[in-house]
């Protein structure tokens, strides 16, 4: 049997958060897979003894530094490589801890050796909306400005920049995933990026998510769209939205 894992970091109260999404997922997972849980947390015996009764879910539990914004995020490239030994799983989706599966969600088809990143609902949209002109003046200003939908880092000293042409597509940080040498791959080089950045006393403008728009843009990857990570303020049009980021 195939295994798939889910890496969440939930730290500096973050736990509650991660209970919730994983009693959502419970509720409405239907796959084949062996599904693997990789739980890096500053309680994770509190989480222990809140995850007990989940029986088709294997928890593995992971004691990190009550890491704050943005450490949390910004760090989670060289949390998941110190663990990449650790992480035994034929497929590994990294999922921040304030999302909630809905019943629609599916578990996608993984056919590709690279990394499979999610569109970012705030920038998904191929139509103009000229019936919302404030929203329509926002993103002609990103386009003049940027040369780009989205919000990337521009600052050339940051090894997250992009320059304009490059500027395309743009991606959110709160799921990603792929095969296990994918993944490891991804994260060991953004990893690095990342420390290289804090060395130079530089933090990416949209931290963690400005690396991986940065990875995506010079790696071959695999595109899905937003409902992997709905926010509920954008139409999908005629798709389920699979995923809800939470709105806090």
């Amino acid at each position: 049997m195939k295994s798939f894992g889910i890496c969440s970091i939930a730290t500096n109260g973050y736990d509650q958060y991660l209970v919730d999404c994983i009693e959502s997922f419970v509720r409405v997972e239907k796959s084949s897979y062996l599904v693997n849980w990789y739980i890096f947390s500053d309680v994770s015996e509190d989480l222990k003894r809140k995850l007990t009764n989940f029986e088709n879910v294997v928890f593995h539990f992971f004691q990190i530094p009550s890491y704050g914004w943005p450490d949390a995020t910004l760090l989670r490239y060289s949390i998941y490589g110190e663990y990449l030994d650790s992480l035994d799983s034929d497929f590994l989706m990294h999922l921040d801890a304030d999302m909630l599966f809905l019943p629609s969600f599916r578990f996608p088809e993984i056919d590709s050796d690279c990394m499979y990143f999610v569109r970012h609902p705030g920038y998904a949209s191929n139509s103009w909306q000229l019936n919302e002109p404030i929203q329509l003046l926002k993103r002609i200003k990103r386009y003049v400005v940027t040369g780009g939908d989205g919000s990337w880092e521009t600052r050339k000293e940051s090894r997250a920049y992009l320059n304009r042409r490059r500027r395309r597509t743009y991606f959110c940080g709160g799921i990603w995933f792929g095969r296990k040498k994918a993944f490891s791959s991804f994260v060991i080089e953004s990893g690095e990026a990342v420390l290289d950045d804090l060395s130079r006393k530089i933090v990416a403008k949209w931290h963690d998510e400005s690396h991986l728009n940065r990875f995506a843009a010079f790696n071959k990857i695999e595109v899905l769209g937003p409902q992997y990570c709905f926010d509920g303020k954008v139409s999908l049009g005629s798709d389920l939205p699979y995923v809800l980021a939470v709105e806090k």
